[in-house]
């Protein structure tokens, strides 16, 4: 009963863990940050991170080695975030690739604790999901780029008259399937 309470409340702080680290960009994206306030979300991840390492430390085996994995993900999530918002730039795709890695840290660190076929079928599906994920990243990107290439496009043809302006826009179209 003690063992299975102690599982719970080490998922509820996970959860919760989680949940603030997913907080932290949330808040964050809405503006950029200052050096003072990058500093803090990077202060802020290394200590969440010390705290749920010490967790971890309680643990043994297989399940030790997913939480400190999870921990490391976590905190390599935040200061990513934290980088992206403080540089106020589009660095959207170099987060996710970013989160994209840690989660296949933790999956591997999971995978770790099986044997033969069915740990070489985890670390094959590990290895999918973050492919898979670094893909809609870099396509994301690529999409928005084309919409912002469509849109200025699409102004530049407004300056035209008439004939020329409704040709602009048919051949802007056209190129960028719209």
């Amino acid at each position: 009963m003690a063992l299975i309470r102690v599982t719970l409340n080490l998922h509820a702080e996970r959860l919760l863990f989680a949940l603030a680290v997913l907080c932290v960009p949330a808040a964050a994206a809405a503006a950029p940050m200052t050096s003072i306030e990058h500093r803090q979300a990077m202060e802020r991840a290394d200590a969440q991170y010390e705290a749920a390492a010490a967790r971890c430390k309680t643990l043994s085996g297989n399940e030790r080695e997913v939480c400190a994995a999870e921990a490391k993900a976590a905190a390599e999530k935040a200061k990513a975030d934290a980088d992206a918002a403080y540089r106020n730039t589009d660095t959207q795709r170099d987060a996710r690739i970013h989160d994209a890695q840690a989660d296949y840290l933790v999956a591997r660190a999971k995978c770790d604790a099986m044997s033969g076929d069915k740990k070489d079928a985890c670390i094959k599906e590990a290895k999918r999901a973050e492919a898979d994920a670094v893909a809609a990243a870099r396509q994301s990107a690529m999409d928005d780029k084309l919409d912002v290439d469509y849109k200025m496009t699409i102004e530049r043809c407004a300056t035209l008259q008439s004939p020329a302006k409704d040709s602009c826009i048919n051949d802007a179209k056209a190129k960028y399937g719209k």
